[in-house]
């Protein structure tokens, strides 16, 4: 097969296998493997028909950068392809080449945008997939880092990464098409630069044709890695609530898990205030879910970890902060019944006139049904073995600081039913306690 029909085949099938997005947005470096990738997206739009235009970003990090904008302006201005060129300020503090990428693929995003495009195209091919897989072995990664990039992953589309950085240099020449070199790509001492010139060649020489197997091998532990992450899905919508400020996981059902999913669930459930956690941080959370509860673990980002008898408790240190709104109660007309004890409940219409839902407040009290004096709201729920980390947000009935109903634990003796009641209400709470799973299952919607 000629190399013209093998790139083109490639691009065609990876084309349709996304859904055939009828709006395509190219990031046109100018370089060898955006310039490819734009003539092959040119001749499958004569097949297909879509819009296709292009983005350039000029980082103003090298004296040739305003060069490079003029060579990919005159190159679309020839195709008649639309192009938007945004000009981005790097930070030079820190991580340069990571600075440049976080501003790079902002940039990007504003235009997908401006533009609606369905997807954006990058040049990523084999090698860079080889290159990015053995930067993340070297820093330690897990089975997500040894897959490496994806063909999609909204709305990023990578339309070569089973075609060679080789292949694409015959095409280029074969087509003798024009094309700008960042000098900055020789520069090893930037580790993505001494991998590409220093350690693939050393690995392709000891192993030939090693990059493109790894390609391959990215292709299967991305396919492993998404079948492993939906049944991580599913194990949390039953089992575990991801709604900061309520994260928290199920102990007993965790237990049960092998230990690759029990490594997996914990990084997922502290990814949302956390970040993402390494290995050392990953072993100890998981060593310390089996423990005993009331434990505690400092974690990072000023979160920590709480035990109590059923759950693993994900906690920002400033949780005491957060203030939360819970809706109001449905009054219901009251049947024979006195509610479930739970969502519902019938209390003395009159006893409860001007309370309102909210969450516990520092000096709340209320009276336990069939007592007379008054307890501390904290010790109340501590005794109906609520979890420390709800008593900051359970939502009470209260006028004051005079709590009348604790949905899920119990009706104030205060708004109970007596044999001098005249007027009853049912009270029906109408949203997930912080102790359930709602109906959006382990996951923030």
């Amino acid at each position: 097969m000629s190399i013209d029909l093998e790139l083109l085949e490639t691009v065609s099938l990876s084309y349709q296998q996304i859904g055939a997005p009828q709006s395509i947005l190219l990031a046109l470096s100018g370089g060898t493997d955006s310039v490819v990738l734009l003539h092959l997206l040119i001749q499958l739009r004569r097949e297909k028909g879509f819009d296709l235009s292009c983005v350039h970003i000029n980082h103003g990090l090298r004296e040739a950068s305003d060069e490079e904008e003029k060579f990919v302006r005159n190159l679309t201005k020839q195709l008649d392809l639309p192009l938007y060129v945004k000009a981005i300020d790097v930070s030079r503090k820190g991580n340069l080449e990571e600075a440049a990428r976080t501003a790079r693929y902002a940039a990007i995003q504003q235009v997908q945008e401006q533009t609606q495009a369905e997807v954006v195209a990058l040049a990523h091919h084999a090698n860079d997939q080889a290159e990015t897989i053995l930067m993340h072995l070297m820093r330690g990664a897990g089975l997500a880092g040894f897959a490496g990039m994806v063909e999609l992953r909204a709305p990023y589309w990578r339309p070569l990464l089973k075609i060679e950085k080789t292949q694409l240099m015959t095409y280029l020449q074969k087509h003798r098409l024009q094309q700008v070199e960042d000098e900055s790509n020789f520069d090893t001492r930037i580790l993505r630069n001494n991998i590409r010139h220093c350690l693939i060649p050393s690995l392709e020489d000891l192993a030939p044709g090693m990059v493109l197997r790894m390609s391959q091998t990215a292709n299967i532990l991305q396919a492993e890695h998404d079948f492993l992450q939906r049944l991580e899905d599913d194990w949390l919508s039953k089992h575990a609530r991801i709604n900061p400020p309520f994260i928290f996981l199920l102990r007993k059902p965790w237990q049960k898990q092998e230990t690759a999913m029990k490594r997996r669930l914990v990084r997922s459930l502290c990814k949302t205030v956390c970040g993402e956690l390494d290995y050392k941080q990953t072993e100890r959370l998981v060593s310390f879910a089996s423990g005993f509860a009331g434990s505690t673990l400092n974690l990072p980002m000023n979160t920590t970890a709480v035990l109590s008898k059923d759950r693993l408790h994900i906690l920002r240190d400033d949780v005491k902060l957060t203030k939360l709104t819970w809706p109001q109660p449905d009054w219901q007309t009251a049947g024979d019944d006195l509610g479930d004890g739970q969502r519902e409940q019938v209390v003395d219409a009159a006893r409860v006139k001007g309370a309102a839902m909210r969450m516990v407040q520092k000096d709340d009290v209320i009276i336990p049904l069939g007592m007379k004096g008054t307890q501390s709201l904290r010790k109340y729920l501590s005794a109906k073995g609520v979890d420390r980390p709800f008593r900051f947000y359970w939502p009470v009935y209260a006028r004051g600081n005079q709590v009348l109903w604790v949905p899920g634990c119990g009706v104030s003796e205060e708004a109970s039913i007596t044999l001098n009641t005249t007027s009853k209400v049912k009270l029906v709470f109408n949203s997930a306690l912080p102790h359930e799973i709602d109906e959006n299952g382990g996951k923030t919607p």
